[in-house]
């Protein structure tokens, strides 16, 4: 039942990054709705289920966007293994660290997929990191914000893809 509701959010998360996203965009920078969802799954269960919902999110989303097939698998997966090993059960009481983590997982998934993106564009990397990359990564913050405040805390606690330390 668990695998039935992340795809359903996974199609929603989709659907919305390719329709409704663009309409919240700000010089060309919009939300990750995508990242959004495969950051709360790793956190939630864990890195494994983390990278396999980030590997298959990103290559739906990149069969049906625009961008070059894997870029977004490879980026999602690596982010939601960032989110899955440094998050867990240690968070849920130190929502600093849980911004942190968050932040950089955020930029990381980021950082990857513009970096390849742009591979032959005329932006420098200093240039791309400052007009792409860090507007990008908090506009996407803040919509995680947004999400992580409107869902019930029961939600984000953390499952069985965590074992206690």
């Amino acid at each position: 039942m668990t695998i039935i509701i992340y795809i359903v959010l996974f199609v929603i998360a989709i659907v919305l990054q390719l329709t409704v996203a663009p309409l919240f965009a700000i010089e060309g920078i919009a939300p990750d709705l995508v990242l959004l969802v495969v950051v709360f799954v790793a956190m939630k269960r864990g890195k494994v289920w983390g990278i396999a919902a980030g590997f298959v999110a990103g290559l739906a989303y990149d069969f049906f966007g625009t961008a070059f097939l894997g870029v977004s698998s490879l980026a999602n997966s690596v982010a939601a293994f960032l989110a899955g090993l440094l998050g867990g059960p240690q968070f849920e009481e130190k929502p600093a660290e849980m911004i942190g983590l968050l932040a950089t997982s955020v930029f990381i998934h980021h950082l990857i997929y513009f970096t390849i993106i742009r591979i032959g564009s005329f932006y420098s990397f200093g240039q791309l990191l400052v007009r792409v990359i860090l507007p990008q990564s908090f506009y996407t913050l803040v919509f995680v914000a947004i999400f992580y405040s409107i869902l019930p805390k029961s939600s984000v606690s953390h499952g069985s893809g965590y074992s206690k330390r």
